[in-house]
Order: C-alpha cells, then sequence, then structure tokens
C-alpha cells in the first residue's frame, strides 16, 4: 500500500488518496495516514454515523472478506457510538470471483448467498451491511435473498458521498469537473476480464486502462 500510494502521490500528484477496499482500509489505514501528508480516507471509517438517526436499529448484520471480519474493524467503529447494538458478521469468500466471473446474476450466485445469508437472518438481523466493494455488484442478487424489512448499507456508497463532502469542506472540489472528464485507471495486472468489469461499473467509454510496473 505505501508503494501505491508514493507512486500515485510523487508520480501523479494525486491531492487525496482512498482506500477502496475494506480489508485494506482495516489494516493499513494508520500506517499511510502517518507516512503521508496528503487526505487519505478509508471506506470503513464513514460509515460510523450511518445509525445516527436510526435508533431503533439494534441488530445489524455485517458481511465481508475473511480478513474484513476477522479484524472486527466495524464492531469497534458501530458499538463506540453504542454498546447496546447486537452485531452478527459473516464472511463471505466465494462473493469475489463470482463477482468478478460476471456471474453476480446468475443462480449459482443465488444459492451462495442464501448459504451465506441464513445465520444472519436467523438472528433477525434489521440491518445488512456490505462491508466489501465488490459487493453492491450483487446487491440485487443479495437483496432477494433477505425479508425486505431487513435494510442494506452500501459502505461503497456512503464511502463516495463522504469523499464529495470531504473534498466540498476542504475547498478541494475540482472547479474544471465536467461530463467531459476522463478516467483513468492503472492496474500492476491486466486481462480483458478486467476491462469488461470496469465498463460494466462505469457504464462509459471515456476511460483509460493503462498497465504499470511498481518494481
Amino acid at each position: 500500500s505505501k508503494t501505491l500510494s508514493n507512486f500515485l502521490i510523487n508520480k501523479h500528484n494525486v491531492k487525496m488518496i482512498v482506500i477502496a477496499c475494506n480489508t485494506a482500509s482495516a489494516f493499513t489505514l494508520n500506517i499511510l495516514q502517518q507516512a503521508f501528508k496528503v487526505p487519505i480516507l478509508d471506506v470503513i471509517s464513514p460509515m460510523e454515523n450511518i445509525l445516527i438517526n436510526s435508533n431503533n436499529i439494534k441488530r445489524i448484520g455485517i458481511i465481508g472478506t475473511y480478513n474484513t471480519i476477522n479484524s472486527q474493524s466495524y464492531n469497534r467503529l458501530l458499538l463506540k457510538n453504542n454498546r447496546t447494538l447486537k452485531i452478527f458478521t459473516q464472511a463471505c469468500p466465494l462473493f469475489v470471483p463470482i463477482i468478478e466471473e460476471g456471474l453476480e446474476n446468475h443462480p449459482i450466485a443465488k444459492l451462495i448467498s442464501e448459504e451465506y445469508l441464513q445465520n444472519l437472518i436467523l438472528e433477525n438481523i434489521e440491518l445488512l451491511v456490505l462491508g466489501c466493494t465488490h459487493y453492491p455488484i450483487m446487491k440485487t442478487t443479495i437483496r432477494r435473498c433477505l425479508p425486505q424489512f431487513v435494510d442494506i448499507i452500501d459502505s461503497a456508497e456512503i464511502l463516495a458521498q463522504y469523499v464529495k463532502k470531504y473534498l466540498q469542506t476542504n475547498n478541494l472540489l475540482s472547479a474544471s469537473l465536467s461530463k467531459s472528464s476522463n478516467t483513468q485507471i492503472m492496474v500492476t495486472d491486466f486481462n480483458q476480464k478486467f476491462s469488461a468489469f470496469a465498463n460494466k461499473i462505469l457504464q462509459t467509454q471515456k476511460y483509460k486502462i493503462s498497465t504499470i510496473k511498481l518494481f
């Protein structure tokens, strides 16, 4: 993470770095914030206030990778403001490969979702946190496996809103931002599936993908 951050700051003069991964956020945020002067935001911290207007929510489910779940980052964050919350977690290791293979709406995705979510449903959760930035792509399938009264919170969406507010508050929002702006994607390992994946998410042709070498 330090190598990537150093590359973005020194080679591309970025004004902010967003750790758009829950696992990386759990383990590298403090290290990167201490190492660099540019603002570094993570995907977990903005979730602290998601329940500020939801005092009636008492039972929360959190799904994520093994590392994110084992870090208990969400548990500590949510319990900090409300020690009475009941939090139930579930690692969902097969979700990421299913999504990256483009199978998020395939019957296999529904079967795996039902398997992963059954224990959380039995715990009568009222809210489900998608604790991985891949999972929103599978949100429709996950929604179909949950009782209608269970709300879903998308950590990636909360992060995007937080980043926009941070940029505005700190006068960092670009004045030249327009529909003609382009997105530059740099990867350390490129393949054609990634290109199709990016196209599906961004839904625009205004981006460029390049492969970089850090070592």
